[in-house]
């Protein structure tokens, strides 16, 4: 069992303030000192922006970042969307510069914990492909953003809003290079689209999301070929590099597994239907892939996905909401 005492929280955004009616509620106020009541011993890094509000908060460490800024997505129906994917990389990165022990949180200002639970999970129990371990050990990954591609074809689009692993992980993880802007979030401004571009009818226009560019830079950084063309790039090599690597290296727990509840406006933003990687599913692929070495099992994934790939693109992407693309 882990102690509290091993846990940095590294708590990265803006602060974040929410209006019912007439009163104003400090959601990263809630945030913190939840922090502190069920992991009171643990490290509170708030890492946030020069000149902003900061009395009232309970922290031990707060870094105070420039704002390295943001791409609105277009210029149309998403004009007031920002594609915040530097801003996270640049909070979070200087936020884990500053954690010193050995275990490490990344979560968010509008991030409530709800339990101790974190210091239950044990990971040690499954066992890896050394030869495609690229952590120390595995990081525990919320559901929500975690998507599973013969439900949702996208590759890489695991979750970085709530991550729990080593310290040492974690830095290797947020060690990569800003996404060079505009050109990442408007990519295709002045490009074709590619015919199974599955954001088109919404006028997105990046070369892949935010969750995908953290984890397919991870692996780039680490001599892998893993750059996406878009985001709904799809092969079979690809495929296969984006589940084996999520099933040796992450394992996934829902947020009642992690004592967390995350803002309301997220809780159902993921999609029509369950498109996510589930725990129990999970644990299915690592026995197929990892005990079993059964290799059948992911032909099988990815025929399913070229099957559903064209249905999916009907079905969501006709009469869709375009917020589940801008978590």
């Amino acid at each position: 069992m882990i102690s509290d005492r091993d846990i940095s929280f590294v708590v990265q955004g803006p602060i974040t303030i929410k209006t019912i009616g007439d009163k104003k509620i400090n959601v990263t106020a809630e945030a913190l000192e939840s922090i502190r009541k069920y992991y009171p011993n643990s490290e509170i890094i708030l890492s946030t922006y020069k000149n902003s509000d900061l009395s009232g908060l309970q922290y031990d460490v707060c870094v105070e970042n420039d704002d390295p800024g943001a791409t609105t997505f277009n210029d149309d129906i998403l004009k007031g969307k920002y594609h915040n994917i530097n801003r996270q990389l640049f909070t979070t990165g200087n936020g884990l510069k500053r954690a010193s022990r050995k275990h490490c949180v990344k979560t968010r200002t509008d991030c409530l914990i709800v339990s101790n639970s974190l210091l239950n999970i044990d990971t040690s129990q499954y066992r890896r492909n050394d030869n495609f371990g690229y952590f120390e050990n595995r990081i525990a990954l919320s559901e929500l953003y975690t998507r599973d591609p013969v439900k949702f074809p996208f590759l890489f689009q695991f979750t970085d809003i709530f991550q729990f692993g080593l310290t040492v992980d974690l830095k290797s993880l947020w060690d990569i290079e800003l996404a060079p802007e505009p050109e990442t979030t408007r990519y295709f401004e002045n490009k074709r689209l590619p015919k199974f571009y599955l954001l088109k009818n919404y006028n997105y226009l990046f070369r892949c999301s935010a969750e995908q560019y953290l984890w397919s830079s991870f692996l780039i950084k680490k001599g892998l070929k893993a750059r996406l063309k878009h985001p709904s790039h799809i092969n079979y090599r690809l495929f296969k590099l984006s589940e084996y690597f999520l099933i040796n290296n992450c394992i996934v727990f829902s947020q009642k597994d992690l004592g967390i509840q995350l803002p309301e406006h997220m809780r159902g933003s993921d999609g029509p239907g369950n498109l996510l990687y589930t725990n129990k599913e999970w644990i299915d692929l690592y026995n197929w892939y990892i005990v079993k070495n059964n290799k059948t099992k992911i032909l099988f994934r990815y025929f399913a996905i070229l099957r559903y790939k064209y249905r999916f693109f009907k079905k969501y992407f006709i009469h869709s909401d375009p917020k589940i693309f801008a978590g």
